[in-house]
């Protein structure tokens, strides 16, 4: 199930889209930038709508239990400009600035406790998407392939997968949802 956008930012052009690419050195995945073309980004209603990790298709080396089941808030999904939130920022932020992604990510959702979605734009996990972790980042210099990064984990193979691995809150956890309902 696609996750409901709430507040969509203004609307972006194809040559919006290829003036990142030339700026950046990068080309983006034909499903993202289809989804941008006609999204936008924008947020997500994150108390109805959750991200559930596939763990079958996508383990994480942390979590050792078939029980765990895991699902990711996020709250936003990046447009490229507009506001002081954007993939642009994020991108010179965390990756120019800082280098704490790898060299083939980038930084395109947020989530509510300041981890980030990453979509990856180069070789042969092109259109993958991955979770980068803030709460186990090491905020050094990175140059190692993903695989290296503890902080960061595949969710799924592509832009389309990772939005329709969206789910209603309450339809698989009622006790959560009636929870932050009531906050």
């Amino acid at each position: 199930m696609k996750p409901v956008i709430l507040n969509h930012y203004s609307s972006i052009s194809e040559s919006d889209i290829l003036q990142f690419e030339i700026e950046h050195g990068l080309v983006l995945p034909s499903d993202y930038r289809k989804w941008l073309l006609y999204n936008y980004g924008g947020d997500i209603d994150e108390i109805e709508f959750c991200f559930r990790l596939d763990t079958d298709k996508f383990p994480i080396p942390s979590f050792e239990s078939d029980a765990v089941e895991i699902i990711l808030f996020v709250r936003t999904l990046l447009p490229i400009y507009a506001n002081e939130e954007t993939l642009e920022w994020y991108y010179n932020f965390y990756k120019i600035e800082h280098q704490w992604l790898p060299h083939n990510m980038m930084p395109i959702g947020l989530q509510s406790d300041s981890s980030m979605v990453l979509l990856v734009y180069s070789d042969e996990e092109n259109g993958a998407i991955y979770q980068w972790d803030y709460n186990h980042q090491y905020y050094g210099n990175w140059v190692d392939p993903p695989s290296e990064f503890p902080n960061i984990w595949k969710i799924a193979d592509t832009f389309d997968e990772f939005l329709n691995g969206f789910v209603l809150l309450n339809e698989i956890d009622p006790d959560l949802y009636t929870l932050l309902h009531s906050v």
